[in-house]
């Protein structure tokens, strides 16, 4: 019984494991996030809000939203410049309602 089994000469395959070839745009995010030191999820965020145009971007300024990233990230999930720049209006809008207007500082009362 000492029947010699056949060796393999080659690999079966080059795949060696993993998830394939990481993309360069990963690897950009990764590096930035490092340098910055931040996660990988704000440097997405960041780039995504980047992407606004440049009306929804003053738009949000005007409104008062430009520190608040859930709307802009909510607006820059919109294709065209108007209906991101109503998608800012409509949180604003919401937001008057919710919280009135903001006072200059509790002291004085004054609306701003």
């Amino acid at each position: 019984m000492s029947a010699a089994k056949p060796f393999q000469v080659d690999e079966v395959s080059a795949h060696r494991g993993g998830r394939g070839r990481r993309s360069p745009f990963r690897d950009r995010i990764r590096r930035a996030a490092q340098h910055f030191q931040t996660s990988e999820s704000n440097i997405r965020r960041a780039l995504k809000v980047a992407s606004l145009s440049n009306e929804a971007k003053q738009a949000a300024l005007l409104l008062g939203l430009d520190n608040n990233r859930s709307a802009l990230l909510r607006a820059a999930g919109e294709v065209t410049t108007e209906t991101q720049v109503q998608v800012l209006r409509e949180i604003a809008a919401g937001h008057k309602r919710a919280f009135g207007r903001r006072k200059c500082c509790p002291h004085c009362g004054g609306e701003l």
